[in-house]
């Protein structure tokens, strides 16, 4: 899916670039199964970062961290947030998730402005040399928390 695709590159730079295994940190790619996320949101994890792209009016390549709730709060402010992951609304899997497990863990989106989403192998320039980059953003996210 083209720069759609940058969570997975993210996910597996990190994993590539840092054995963060050891630290009970890993790294999941949901892609097109991202009713697996509820299997994460149990009471042995303490936060979860959401990688992946969505319009939020900003240039190729940049990125906003939001909190969960804030993005559910800001949805009418920020009407160009596609909090949808491959046509599976995020909030509704969450709030299944909900119904299973008292408390969900902390989350956060790394919402990345894509330059083109489309049927092709590869990323754009704009995405491809920013892979460190949101890595690290990624990384000071769980820190955070």
């Amino acid at each position: 899916m083209y720069d759609d695709s940058v969570g997975i590159r993210v996910a597996n730079h990190l994993e590539n670039c840092l054995n963060y295994h050891r630290a009970g940190i890993f790294f999941v790619d949901l892609s097109n199964r991202v009713f697996d996320l509820i299997s994460y949101c149990d009471n042995k994890t303490s936060h979860i970062v959401i990688v992946d792209t969505g319009r939020l009016g900003l240039d190729a390549g940049d990125y906003k961290v939001i909190r969960l709730e804030q993005a559910r709060s800001s949805k009418k402010r920020l009407p160009k947030v596609s909090v949808d992951v491959h046509s599976t609304d995020l909030f509704k899997v969450l709030d299944f998730a909900r119904t299973l497990y008292k408390e969900l863990p902390i989350i956060d989106l790394l919402i990345i402005e894509p330059k083109e989403i489309k049927l092709a192998e590869g990323i754009s320039n704009d995405l491809a040399r920013k892979i460190d980059e949101y890595s690290k953003i990624a990384l000071a996210a769980l820190e955070r928390a």
